[in-house]
């Protein structure tokens, strides 16, 4: 998906655009930074599948490789196939993959077409409308399993800390957060969260530890007040505000 990171004022944000359809978030004095054990497991069978996705990506690369996962060919054919293969039993019509990513149904349609060829998704006509969803292959397990880890935290973050009250925004930061803006470096090892707001600190720790455990990584969760959003000068807020943010909600952008 091709999310520009754009500084309005001091901050970098990744931002949808506001067809994008991540959950939306509304509400508020709370500081504190805590973070959830690792989560082990699945490391081995990452590892072990990266040959078997290797073959299957070969006929989609082409550019310049999104730094999240190398093996992809840009970030678009990520998120397009992250929406796919993550929603197995989900049919997706090319205009509704268009809408999420912000693309042009031309570029969804090429990516979709690549996909198809490689084996790890399927259509069928209904209509005019093509309807995609995950192939019913041993292909699609191992790459499913790899988009989880790179670029499946946003879409699951979003969906864990949805139902979360007292949210009033989310973001990514850190190393994830800056590979997805296409920053090279090492794969994060973990996955840090700022949120804005005061929820019950309980509900948002099981809501991270769920999704610890679906993305098999360590999520470290650091709660902040919205004045301190706005008006902090300590170190953490300066650091954190000069590299990329991604937030997990559609209506989210800079203060």
């Amino acid at each position: 998906m091709i999310w520009p990171c754009v500084p309005p004022g001091q901050y970098r944000v990744c931002e949808p655009p506001a067809s994008a359809g991540f959950p939306r978030r509304a509400r508020i004095p709370a500081k504190a930074s805590y973070g959830n054990p690792r989560v082990p497991g699945g490391g081995a069978r990452v590892g072990s599948s990266l040959l078997t996705v290797q073959c299957i990506l070969r006929l989609m690369q082409k550019s310049s490789p999104p730094p999240l996962l190398p093996l992809l060919r840009s970030r678009l054919q990520a998120e397009i196939l992250t929406l796919v293969l993550l929603g197995p039993g989900q049919e997706w019509s090319l205009t509704g993959l268009a809408a999420r990513t912000g693309a042009a149904v031309s570029s969804v349609q090429r990516e979709i077409t690549r996909a198809e060829q490689a084996g790890v998704v399927s259509s069928r006509r209904l209509g005019n409308v093509r309807l995609v969803k995950a192939a019913d292959s041993p292909l699609t397990a191992p790459l499913t399993e790899l988009l989880l880890r790179s670029f499946g935290p946003r879409q699951v973050l979003a969906e864990e800390l949805e139902g979360v009250e007292g949210i009033e925004r989310a973001y990514l930061f850190g190393s994830w957060a800056a590979r997805y803006a296409g920053e090279a470096g090492r794969p994060p090892a973990d996955l840090d969260v700022l949120v804005i707001g005061a929820p019950d600190r309980d509900e948002l720790d099981e809501a991270a530890q769920r999704a610890a455990g679906r993305l098999a990584r360590e999520v470290n969760v650091t709660i902040r007040s919205p004045t301190w959003w706005r008006e902090g000068t300590d170190g953490f807020r300066t650091d954190v505000i000069r590299r990329p943010l991604v937030p997990l909600f559609s209506d989210e952008g800079a203060v």
